[in-house]
């Protein structure tokens, strides 16, 4: 046993199976390589969890930003629909003479 994980508590039992300082039963080379691969697992769906939360606050602060110009261009377009027929109006009734074209 390596001094490290002597110094850490481990050590090998006379059953083969590896004893921790804080764990009372054994472990067995199956259930190392078990608890190896579940960790690592964890770890990629960890990466995987905090990308997609990125790439999710990425699309939410663009729609946000596309939602204040879409409303932001339909209230140019409802000002223009209100002038045009007030414009219509005065030129009727004689106040605006054409431009010189």
């Amino acid at each position: 046993m390596p001094p490290a994980w002597a110094a850490a508590g481990a050590r090998w039992g006379r059953d083969d199976l590896l004893y921790l300082g804080e764990w009372r039963r054994g472990f067995d080379v199956g259930e190392l390589r078990a608890l190896f691969f579940d960790c690592q697992q964890i770890n990629t769906l960890r990466r995987e969890r905090n990308a997609a939360t990125a790439a999710l606050d990425a699309a939410t602060v663009k729609m946000e930003a596309l939602e204040r110009s879409v409303y932001w261009y339909r209230r140019q377009l409802i000002a223009e629909a209100r002038l045009g027929p007030m414009m219509l109006a005065l030129n009727d009734a004689g106040h605006v003479q054409p431009g010189p074209d």
